[in-house]
């Protein structure tokens, strides 16, 4: 990876259309988070005694970390060290279910007297920077079965450990990484796949059984022109076999 930036400007080095989306997002946040106190009286978005002025710090000392790592900690070291960060902080997170205390039906904060640490939002970096490293080899192709098996137990395995710790909000994160196996060639329609299956999940816990089935049935019609029906038959599979479940359950 490092040989292939080697004579590279830092032009061509960063991704920068998914900079300005990072840099915008920031803006956006920090804006929504002074108009929702505007009323509360900071004399400006800067003001340091309210959360948006708050905030602008914790912006300026995240640009000051991001410059550090990108201009004075050789690439080399995160390179060799993106496995065994990625396992360290696996190891945390199970231990934090045993050693954290509880916040708000949580367990899944460590505190150390006057600080709280949450190796949750830690493994949020180190997932990342092991797909970094495992994505940026030249052999490297999601539509190889072992690569994508290897890529999604990067993502899973934290997401559910995390899940055990009734995080849900920093789990659904995880998420979040479907877009970067979209961009690394996962097709469109397999999220969209997905995205039906959760939906129709959710009828069957939320809707009535009859509701579901409707839906069901419109699924399969537009997977049937699809797949010649392949598909179609998988989710007949499974809606058919939700909706008598939840059907049954109603009865309990």
């Amino acid at each position: 990876m490092e040989e292939r930036l080697k004579g590279r400007s830092m032009k061509q080095s960063f991704d920068w259309k998914l900079v300005i989306i990072y840099l915008l997002l920031v803006l956006i946040g920090w804006v929504n988070i002074y108009a929702s106190i505007h009323s509360a009286g900071p004399t400006s978005i800067f003001d340091w005694d309210f959360r948006c002025g708050k905030q602008f710090i914790w912006i300026i000392t995240a640009f000051f970390l991001a410059l550090t790592i990108l201009f004075a900690i050789p690439p080399k070291l995160w390179e060799n060290s993106a496995a065994l960060l990625y396992i360290g902080v696996l190891f945390l997170l199970v231990a934090v279910i045993f050693l954290g205390i509880e916040v708000k039906g949580s367990r899944s904060w460590f505190e150390f007297g006057p600080v709280r640490f949450q190796p949750a939002e830690v493994s949020k970096i180190t997932t990342s920077l092991l797909l970094a490293y495992v994505m940026s080899a030249q052999t490297y192709k999601l539509s190889n079965p072992k690569n994508f098996l290897v890529t999604a137990a990067i993502i899973i395995l934290p997401m559910l450990i995390i899940l055990a710790e009734s995080e849900t909000g920093s789990a659904l994160v995880y998420v979040g990484f479907i877009f970067v196996l979209y961009r690394e060639g996962l097709s469109g329609w397999f999220i969209f796949f997905v995205g039906l299956v959760i939906l129709i999940f959710i009828m069957t816990l939320t809707a009535s059984p009859y509701a579901s089935l409707l839906a069901l049935i419109g699924v399969l019609t537009f997977c049937n022109a699809l797949d010649d029906g392949r598909i179609g038959r998988w989710f007949l599979t499974w809606g058919l076999g939700s909706c008598c479940l939840n059907y049954s359950s109603s009865f309990a």
